[in-house]
């Protein structure tokens, strides 16, 4: 059978995350993982309505996934979150209903990310996937093939209605 959580609430949690030799260190707790095409499909579907997370704060320690050559921030703060998930054999589906959250050094903040992503074994699928941030918005829709082996293609649009480059920059 499946397993299902109607949500969990997470009110102002602490959560460390590091990236080791091994991986992340919340990998191991994570079962929702990106379906593996070179692994039998005995994997119980999951489903979490909502994860919600009220006045969080993140501390990254590594480098991480990424982001080489960009300064990202030790400590995430004020995070804010509801989203869904959903897995199976085929497929990783992440609802985000809403993120916000605040960052300094460098200075950082989400207002709103909302959308759909929906892992497969060799696509990232984008659906009206919104960011608004302290001084842009960018709304995304589309689908990165190949993401698993050969040259990455991406099929996506994009749209602004207004975009701060020096914000990005930073």
């Amino acid at each position: 059978g499946h397993i299902v959580l109607d949500d969990i609430r997470l009110n102002k949690p602490t959560i460390r995350l590091e990236k080791t030799a091994d991986g992340w260190n919340i990998a191991n707790l994570i079962k929702a993982r990106t379906p593996d095409p070179d692994k039998p499909k005995t994997r119980r579907p999951l489903e979490i309505g909502e994860i919600g997370v009220t006045d969080g704060a993140l501390e990254l320690a590594g480098e991480p996934v990424g982001t080489t050559g960009v300064e990202m921030p030790e400590r995430i703060e004020k995070l804010n979150a509801s989203i869904g998930v959903k897995t199976d054999e085929d497929a990783l589906d992440v609802r985000i209903s809403h993120v916000s959250l605040r960052a300094q050094e460098p200075r950082l903040g989400i207002n709103d990310l909302s959308g759909r992503i929906v892992r497969t074994p060799n696509q990232l699928h984008f659906d009206n996937v919104a960011l608004r941030t302290e001084e842009s918005s960018i709304r995304v829709n589309g689908t990165v093939h190949n993401i698993e082996g050969g040259p990455p293609a991406a099929d996506i649009s994009a749209s602004s209605d207004k975009f701060v480059v020096e914000e990005i920059a930073r």
